[in-house]
């Protein structure tokens, strides 16, 4: 799966959370105030079920994955190992 196809299924799932937003690849959905824990909570629950991976709340943190474009290449990343 390419980038942009991550980035575009990441842009549904929080179109479905928050409505329609832009957003870009630095867009900050929690240190920006988008998201609050529930959301983020249900974010998380939709990237795991779509992409078929887990993401920890540790991961969330310890790899900046509130950021889009950071979240991409996490995604990225572990779908390449499976």
């Amino acid at each position: 799966m390419k980038k942009e196809e991550i980035y575009q299924s990441l842009k549904n799932i929080i179109d479905d959370i928050k409505g329609e937003i832009v957003i870009s690849n630095e867009t900050a959905l929690i240190d920006g105030g988008i998201m609050d824990s529930l959301d983020v909570i249900n974010y998380l629950t939709q990237i795991e079920e779509t992409f078929n991976i887990v993401v920890s709340m540790d991961k969330l943190v310890e790899n900046k994955l509130g950021i889009i474009g950071n979240m991409v290449d996490f995604i990225e990343s572990n779908l390449n190992i499976l």
